[in-house]
């Protein structure tokens, strides 16, 4: 008699779990639909940038293994998301007598913390740290309105850790809140890093699909991306990296993600997509080495005061 219960709720438990992943992977392959379709748009001569500017898409398997890599991402994201609810914020300590650069990891539109599960193990791996998370209010009045939960964010973190320099580290529209904290809130000399990772730095237009002010704000050609990826280009105090994918399924364009300021400071990728950024070996890899190389410039700079146990270069990076 107890078997049988088991059983309906194991039955129950799978057809959950099969009905979440015929979802996510419709989301995914209808995104890829639209991408498809915008790129034809911007063959046509319809939409900018042209179509000699819009790169090579994946031939073959690796089209259809950057799909199915996606489609993973985004159902570990869905999976991990009830986690993040437990919470606003996580702390992960550095490596004992390693690292001591505050990082702050700012997650993406409509998720949550959870998302920067292996990205946040990887950064740790590497010795980098303390590793903050935090999840960003639902109502906000747009995304100055994140920026400002940043800002408290911030100034905790400073307290905790006695470290005025702070790393910020944003996702998709994580990045934008990110750089606009960096630009418009942070005091000088408070945040000496910001990497985005698939961020819409000059919009996107798959954010014609979101009605809501934040939608507006990330649209291409508004007047809140002019304004900040202006300010982006310009300022020299701050040092900015930029990851980006030309098979990303959200950001439209993909050159969207790039400012194109310093090309050292940026990674284009080819065959993966949106969500797969936060689990590509390839991005932590490139993340991890933009801020060790950066730690001997910064004392060189007189900012090892700041940064009393940055970290060294690896030999590897000695050799270059």
């Amino acid at each position: 008699m107890v078997i049988q219960p088991l059983i309906l709720l194991a039955s129950l438990f799978v057809i959950i779990v099969a009905a979440s992943l015929l979802s996510v992977a419709l989301y995914v392959t209808g995104s890829y639909l639209i991408y498809a379709y915008d790129r034809r748009l911007a063959r046509s001569g319809h939409l900018h940038p042209p179509h000699d500017e819009l790169g090579e898409l994946p031939k073959g398997w690796d089209r259809a293994r950057g799909l199915l890599l996606e489609i993973y991402a985004t159902y570990a994201i869905v999976a991990l998301f009830p986690f993040g609810k437990i919470g606003y914020r996580s702390i992960q300590k550095a490596a004992k007598g390693r690292g001591c650069r505050p990082i702050l990891l700012i997650h993406g539109y409509n998720l949550n913390r959870s998302c920067w599960a292996k990205f946040r193990r990887a950064l740790k791996e590497a010795g980098l740290g303390p590793i903050y998370t935090l999840n960003l209010p639902r109502r906000s009045g747009g995304l100055p309105g994140l920026a400002c939960a940043i800002k408290e964010e911030a100034e905790r973190i400073e307290r905790e850790t006695g470290v005025k320099e702070l790393i910020l580290i944003g996702h998709s529209m994580g990045g934008l809140v990110s750089a606009f904290y960096a630009e418009r809130l942070a005091t000088a000399g408070s945040v000496s890093h910001v990497i985005t990772l698939g961020s819409p730095l000059h919009g996107t237009r798959s954010a014609v699909f979101t009605s809501c002010i934040i939608g507006r704000q990330m649209h291409v050609g508004s007047d809140f991306v002019k304004d900040l990826s202006h300010s982006i280009m310009i300022n020299r105090k701050v040092r900015y990296h930029h990851v980006a994918s030309q098979f990303d399924n959200i950001i439209l364009p993909f050159q969207s993600a790039l400012i194109g300021r310093d090309l050292d400071c940026e990674l284009l990728l080819s065959d993966i997509g949106h969500n797969s950024l936060l689990f590509s070996p390839r991005v932590t890899s490139q993340v991890v080495e933009w801020l060790k190389r950066s730690a001997p410039a910064m004392q060189q700079e007189g900012r090892s005061r700041a940064l009393p146990c940055a970290l060294s270069p690896t030999p590897s990076q000695n050799a270059k």
